[in-house]
Formats: C-alpha cells, structure tokens, sequence
C-alpha cells in the first residue's frame, strides 16, 4: 500500500486541477466525476476506454492526449495492471514528446519500473534522462531521490544484451533478452531523443521484435521512427518495412497496400523500390498462385 498511497493522491490531485484539465469531452469529464463517487471496475474501464478512444480519434491533439494517456495509465495502475500502465506512458512520451505533460508521463513511467516492474536500472535511466532533458521539473527533487547508485551506462547495457542475445552453443534466440533489448532500446530513445543513436537503436530493436513475432511492437517502432525521426537515413526503410510487416507476417494487406504505394511515392528510387512494385501486384496472393503466373501475360 505504501507504493500506491503517493500515485492514487497524485491521481486525485490531477483529476481535481480544473485549470490544466482538458476540456476537449465533456462525456469524458462527467464520467471522471462519476469514478469520484462510484470508482467501480466497469465504469474505470469504461472511462480508459474513453481515454483512449479519444487518443485514437484524435492523433493530432497533443496536450490532450498526452494528458488522457496519463490518466488511462493511473487508471490501469489503480487495478495493478503495470505493464498496461506503463505501456499507455510510453506511447504519450514517444508520440507527444513536446507535451507539458511529458515530464510527468516520465517520473511515474520510472516509479512503475522501479516500484512495480522489477526493472530498475531501466527506471533510473528515465529518472536520469528527466533530470538532463526537464531540469525545471516541479517533482524533479522527488525523482532525484529515488534515483539508485551509477549503473553502467544504457548504452552499454544495449551491447550486453546484443552480446548476450543469442546463445553461444544453440546459437538460438533467447527471447527474454531479445524484448529486454527492445525495451532497452525504447528507453535510449525517450531518454535520448536528439542523440543520432536513438534512431538506428528503435530501427534495430524494430527488426529484433518482428524476429520475436512481436509485429504490433514493431509497427509502433516503426511509426516512431517516421514520425520523429523522418531524416534518419533508413526512414524510408522503415516505411517499407512497416508495409512488409503488414502484408508478410500480419496479413493485413488492405492496410498494406496504401503504405507500399507512399513508399513508392517518396522513394521512387529507393533499393526496395523494385521490390515493393512485385509486392504490390501480388498482395494478398498465395506462393502457389505467384509461381503459376509467371510466364503468363
């Protein structure tokens, strides 16, 4: 109960700032109201979905989303669902990085790692990273104080786990390691976000969750890197990789298809282009039907 007390009073306390509330649902405010009184199981998940229904329907609408976010997460934090959590502040801080909020977003994406997730090298290096990148942080005294002794640098830490991803004698995949590696590489980037680093970093943990058959990981990834990173060297790469996950390992090819005919569009001359092109006039296609069509006009 002590971990919970500090979060649930920082909850009651953000829902309670009338003047930095989003007033963007009043659906939304009213169901905020009603949890006050009635802080029941069905009408908390109703209000995360509402959270992050709006977060959907609105991608554009940054201050507010990254604010619901935030909520959603304390919402999931309240039914002790920490990985959910953790997941909904990461998506704020990666797609709404200049929010008011995101230095909030951070500290309690740090206490959930150290306090609830086990993981807390991974907590101080965001506690670190909103001490460098937010040194006028009203909480920022709290978040030094719950900082640990040095650790090996991050970055280090992402070469020992690259080292050590693969057996030596199987030579198979530990996949445990192989998703520490993605989260570690997630954590470069939000802790590092103007380092040239974070993008070849989110690039290669990309690949390594598509190789873990974690695809929906790797499309977010994906996305990060085209939406923040859109003068990395490979982001036309990322582009297409997205499509290619989509139609070969997904098989969502309508949702493939419009994203192979951008990539054709702002990479004309892109090595993948030509692949791309093939791709395009067999999507959705068996290998079966591809090999009987050739030869035939």
């Amino acid at each position: 109960m002590k971990l919970k007390l500090p979060f649930a009073l920082l909850l009651f306390a953000f829902f309670a700032c009338k003047t930095d509330a989003p007033q963007a649902d009043n659906s939304i405010a009213g169901m905020e109201k009603a949890l006050e009184t009635n802080p029941s199981d069905s009408l908390t998940q109703a209000l995360i979905n509402a959270y992050t229904g709006h977060v959907k329907d609105n991608p554009t609408d940054a201050e507010v989303n990254s604010k619901y976010l935030y909520r959603a997460a304390g919402l999931f934090f309240r039914k002790s669902q920490y990985p959910k959590a953790a997941q909904l502040l990461l998506q704020a801080i990666r797609d709404y990085p200049s929010s008011s909020n995101t230095p909030a977003n951070m500290h309690l994406l740090g206490d959930l790692y150290t306090d609830n997730l086990r993981m807390g090298q991974l907590g101080h290096d965001i506690y670190q990273g909103l001490a460098t990148n937010y040194p006028n942080y009203e909480g920022l005294d709290k978040v030094k104080a719950k900082m640990k002794a040095p650790t090996p640098p991050l970055a280090q830490r992402i070469d020992t786990l690259v080292t050590n991803m693969y057996n030596n004698e199987t030579h198979f995949l530990d996949r445990r390691i192989a998703a520490q590696y993605v989260m570690a590489c997630e954590v470069y980037a939000i802790t590092h976000p103007k380092d040239n680093k974070a993008p070849e970093l989110l690039f290669k943990a990309a690949e390594t969750a598509c190789t873990i058959r974690n695809y929906p990981k790797a499309l977010e990834i994906y996305d990060w890197i085209l939406n923040s990173f859109g003068s990395y060297e490979k982001s036309g790469q990322a582009l297409f990789l997205k499509a290619f996950t989509l139609d070969n390992y997904m098989k969502q090819y309508d949702q493939a298809r419009p994203i192979y005919e951008d990539f054709l569009a702002k990479y004309p001359d892109n090595v993948f282009a030509k692949d791309t092109k093939f791709l395009l006039e067999n999507l959705g296609k068996s290998d079966n039907d591809i090999i009987n069509s050739f030869g035939k006009e």
